[in-house]
Formats: C-alpha cells, sequence, structure tokens
C-alpha cells in the first residue's frame, strides 16, 4: 500500500511514496531504476543502502523485518526524479507515547546509515522527508547510531530541527579511523607510520618472501574467477577466529546468500573491490570494500589465514592496500574503514578520524518532547550526573 504526499516546488511537485516491505522485495522493482540514479548522484555516498545491496539484506538477512521504504521523488510534467530514499524500521523503545519510534533500517554487516538524498536538492529532500515524521499518525522518533557527523543528511536535518524548535538529541558514538588518499605512499610512510613499526612491516615481508613466493592482486574480471576468489574469502573466514566463534559467513546460508549476491552485483556494477595476498598461490589474507559513485570505498570484510598470524598477514595486506589507494589517489576519494567502534586495528594505519554521531529527531509533540526529557534524566542519573 502506497501513501503519497504532494507539495509545490516550483514548477515541480514533491510526491512521497511509503513502500512497505516484510522479506517480499517485488514491490520495489519499480523503482530500481531511479533508485540507482539516485545512488550515483547522492551527496553522502553509502553503498550499504543501494538498491542491490539493501534488498538482499532485507530477503536474506531481515525478512521478518517490516521496512519502510520512504521514497522523495521531484516530478515535472516531462520527467520524474528520485530524490532521497530513506528507510525505516519499528524500534523497541522505553519512552512513554503510544506513537511508534523509528530507526533508519539497519541489518548484520551495515555500517553506515547515511539515508541516500541527491546532491542538488539536499534541503528540499531533508524537509520532507521531515515533515513526513512530523505529520505521520504513527511516528513519534527517528533515530540512528550510524550516522558521520560531516555527513549533509546529519547536518541539514540538526539545522532543520533547530530552525522549527523541534527535539534533536545527537552524541559522539565513536571515532573511525579513514583515508584521504592526498599524499604519495611515501609521505605516508614518513608522516604516518613509525620507524619501528616500518620495520616491523618490512621484516614480516622478508619472513614470508623466505618461505615462498608472495604475491599480492587486486581482482580484476578480466583476469579472475569471481568464484574462485568468492570461496577462498569464505574458506579463509571460516577458518579463522570467526569459524571458531561461529560468527564466519559459512556458518549462516543468509549470510552466504547476501555476501555471494552483494559481490556479484558490486563486481558487475564496479562497485566492490576485492585484494588477495597470496603464498605459494594460496590465499593467506584477503579483503573487500564497496565503492561509492565519487570514487569514495567502504571496508567490508577482511579474512587471513591463522596459521600465518605470527607474520600479521591481515595487516600486511592492509599496508598493500593503502599503498595500492594512494599509488591511485587520483581516480580514489575518500576511504571509510568502516570498522565498528571495539574495532582499533585500522587506527594503527591510518591517521585520520571521522566521528560516527548518535542521533534521535522528534516530532515535536509535547508528549514526545516529555519522552526525550525523560529519557535524558534516565541517562543522566544512570551516568552519575544527575537530571
Amino acid at each position: 500500500m502506497n501513501s503519497a504526499l504532494q507539495e509545490s516546488v516550483s514548477t515541480e511537485v514533491v510526491r512521497l511514496e511509503v513502500i512497505p516491505v516484510t522479506g517480499n522485495v517485488s514491490v520495489l522493482e519499480s523503482h530500481v531504476a531511479a533508485w540507482n540514479e539516485l545512488a550515483q548522484n547522492a551527496c553522502d555516498p553509502n553503498p550499504f543502502y543501494h538498491s542491490a545491496n539493501m534488498m538482499s539484506a532485507m530477503v536474506n538477512l531481515t525478512p521478518q523485518t517490516r521496512v519502510d521504504v520512504v521514497f522523495v521523488y521531484l516530478d515535472s510534467d516531462a520527467w520524474s526524479l528520485m530524490i532521497g530514499m530513506f528507510p525505516l524500521t519499528e524500534r523497541t523503545s522505553g519512552l512513554p507515547t503510544t506513537r511508534k519510534h523509528r530507526q533508519l533500517y539497519n541489518y548484520a554487516h551495515c555500517y553506515l546509515q547515511t539515508p541516500l538524498i541527491h546532491r542538488d536538492y539536499v534541503d528540499v529532500s531533508i524537509r520532507e522527508f521531515a515533515e513526513f515524521c512530523r505529520h505521520s499518525h504513527d511516528i513519534a522518533s527517528v533515530r540512528s547510531n550510524l550516522i558521520p557527523g560531516t555527513s549533509q543528511f546529519f547536518k541539514g536535518l540538526q539545522m532543520l530541527a533547530h530552525q522549527h524548535h523541534l527535539p534533536f538529541e545527537t552524541s559522539d558514538y565513536y571515532s573511525r579511523a579513514v583515508l584521504e588518499p592526498n599524499v604519495s605512499f611515501d609521505e605516508f610512510l614518513a608522516k604516518s607510520i613509525s620507524s619501528k613499526r616500518r620495520a616491523h612491516f618490512r621484516r614480516s615481508m622478508r619472513r614470508l618472501r623466505e618461505l615462498g613466493n608472495l604475491e599480492v592482486d587486486r581482482f580484476d574480471a578480466g583476469r579472475h574467477s569471481l568464484e574462485e576468489w568468492s570461496e577462498q574469502f569464505t574458506d579463509l573466514e571460516h577458518r579463522s577466529w570467526k569459524g571458531e566463534a561461529g560468527t564466519s559467513l559459512q556458518m549462516s546460508d543468509a549470510d552466504q546468500r547476501f555476501f555471494a549476491d552483494m559481490l556479484t552485483s558490486g563486481i558487475d556494477e564496479g562497485t566492490a573491490e576485492m585484494y588477495r595476498l597470496s603464498l605459494n598461490d594460496m590465499p593467506i589474507a584477503m579483503n573487500l570494500q564497496l565503492a561509492g559513485h565519487d570514487g569514495s570505498l567502504f571496508g567490508f570484510k577482511i579474512a587471513y589465514d591463522e596459521k600465518y598470524k605470527q607474520y600479521s598477514p591481515g595487516v600486511l595486506l592492509s599496508m598493500l592496500f593503502t599503498q595500492d589507494l594512494l599509488d591511485r589517489r587520483k581516480e580514489i576519494g575518500f576511504v571509510d574503514s568502516c570498522v565498528q567502534a571495539t574495532d582499533t586495528n585500522w587506527d594503527k594505519l591510518w591517521p585520520d578520524r571521522m566521528t560516527i554521531k548518535r542521533f534521535r529527531f522528534g516530532d515535536g509533540s509535547w508528549s514526545t518532547r516529555l519522552a526525550f526529557w525523560g529519557a535524558k534524566v534516565v541517562h543522566n542519573l544512570r551516568s552519575g550526573r544527575g537530571a
């Protein structure tokens, strides 16, 4: 069932379509072409919200979860353009209100919750989304835990809330390692890596080369088999600590289906990159990145062979990966490690940081304002700061 809201903007008309999805993504098919075009023009790239990845996640990872996909279109007599895509799910909350609390869609293997917004219609798209949330009969608030503080969506929504005196709470979640590829690899080493750590890398490389032929390569569809690389990656990951912990991709049929879909569509569309470090033609470390339309890259997965742990193959591959990025810096944009708050490995390699924010946006009703105030009091009491 679709709902629509229209408002005149210049000679065009803004139209909202809200598509509820619970596992069956066929209802989204008619929007995919416009969705893909939006992803190519998004002000804040987010490959985790690309159509193929998000639809596969809804089918394989969250088939029982209702996702309300809010599409914002700009229509004229001659054309129709999607200018925003905001996926919302219901969340549990202790806040005392009869209306529902929503959050931007999150799924396993999703490390960014930035909505897709057309770079030429940022203000319009954010305004229409905020108005939809405020006037919806069952939405009291919207929140997210994985939003870059530098994103135009975050800054735009925060400004709108301030201008209209709407509840908006935000806090720093954690700092994530990022790479700005604007120097040569030699300059990067001299500036960011200590001489002791550089010596450790050289020693590890030398010791591995003493064991045989050591090679690093980037996946090339013209030279490599995607099926072979995919199997090598999942096998490598399963043999690592993730296999022992029961969290490897091979432990879940749903995870494997999602990974296969994501990798296949990513390679076909040029939105995925894989690197492999091999010893005597056997992979000992591999990583995978997702790509945005502007040359930006987003870390997704890394795996290494535990048998060679003493040589730090994962760290070595990360360093060789960094070297390749800097060698290609004219074609590479911003690189987000996408590591979780507990992962500090990339912090030791990349010096730049991006603050990941949490936020909660309310509809402005007295009940929601009271709920926000109550939650803040509880938080302060628990943290020992008082009301």
